[in-house]
Order: C-alpha cells, then structure tokens, then sequence
C-alpha cells in the first residue's frame, strides 16, 4: 500500500524508514523476537522497535542483543 501511495505522489519509498514494534514475550525468549524481526526485515522493515515487558529485567538484554546481531 505504501509504494502505492507512493507511486501516486511520486515519492521514492525507499525515502521512508519502515519501522515496527515487537514484543518479548513474558518468558523472556528471544528466539520468536529475532524469527519475527527477521521476517519483517524480509518484507522491507528498516527498523524493528524492541518492547520489554515489565517489570524490566537488564538480565534479558545480553541474550535479546545476542539473538539479534545476525539480523544486522
């Protein structure tokens, strides 16, 4: 729909940071966070927005980056 809009105003898409929002899980796993960054980074996202449940723990950073770092 975006490249659509796009098309009609002329805009180059490839201008527009695609960004979304994902989720870690009450459990704390990392796994289905980076399987679904990665298949939003499939389908063109630029940018995923990592969003930690409370109570927020430092201890799920390390495993979450460490998770994450081949989809760069």
């Amino acid at each position: 729909m975006l490249h659509a809009h796009c098309q009609d105003i002329g805009r180059d898409p490839k201008e527009i940071t695609l960004s979304s929002h994902v989720r870690l899980g009450p459990d704390g796993d990392p796994g289905p966070v980076a399987d679904t960054a990665a298949a939003l980074g499939d389908q063109g996202l630029d940018l995923a927005i990592i969003i930690l449940p409370p109570p927020h723990d430092p201890a799920v950073l390390a495993p979450l980056a460490g998770a994450l770092a081949p989809l760069r």
